[in-house]
């Protein structure tokens, strides 16, 4: 299904990403429940995605340690809101060690679903 497979490769992009930024110790947090247990499970004879979850495995291989892990929309405001606004902006913002101003509040919700 297409929904699987979008989510499936924003994974790919996601472990390419952090191999970039150099990090070593990652949790992956995904939406799609399906995705995040085809990577996690190895199942790499998904349906048609099973070279995308390859090469997942194989560039997460490196880090020194790696996770993936289902988030439900209710602890996934922040990455909606930022989805939503990576949409619109161009060129490219990436923001490592603070919130946007303008969607702290999602921050803070996510943040105290946690608790």
């Amino acid at each position: 299904d297409s929904v699987f497979t979008l989510e499936t490769l924003a994974a790919r992009h996601a472990v390419h990403f952090v191999r970039e930024l150099g990090l070593h110790n990652v949790i992956f947090e995904g939406g799609s429940k399906s995705s995040i247990q085809a990577i996690s499970n190895r199942l790499l004879l998904h349906l048609s995605c099973g070279h995308i979850i390859h090469a997942i495995l194989f560039v997460a291989s490196s880090f020194q340690s790696f996770s993936f892990s289902h988030v439900c929309r209710l602890g996934n405001a922040l990455a909606d809101a930022l989805a939503k606004r990576a949409r619109l902006s161009s060129p490219l913002l990436v923001w490592m060690e603070s919130v946007p101003p303008n969607l702290y509040n999602c921050y803070l919700l996510d943040f105290s679903s946690f608790n």
